[in-house]
């Protein structure tokens, strides 16, 4: 078990800025383990979950691989 194991990362298409790129998906364990002093020793911003990383929007389309 590594330590991002419980943050997936997804190509994703921004429904505001019309960006494809990979966003960050943490789950509650990551969110719990990483928001407090741990994450900000070790780099880890928790408000990048499920958001834009150029305009910081929340909503997205699933990306298909082959596109």
């Amino acid at each position: 078990m590594g330590w991002n194991d419980h943050i997936e990362f997804e190509d994703v298409r921004c429904r505001t800025c019309g960006d494809v790129g990979t966003w960050q998906f943490w789950n509650k364990v990551a969110l719990a383990r990483y928001s407090g002093d741990l994450g900000k020793h070790l780099g880890l911003d928790v408000t990048k979950n499920g958001r834009c990383p150029y305009c910081g929007a929340t909503e997205y389309d699933e990306v298909d691989p082959d596109e």
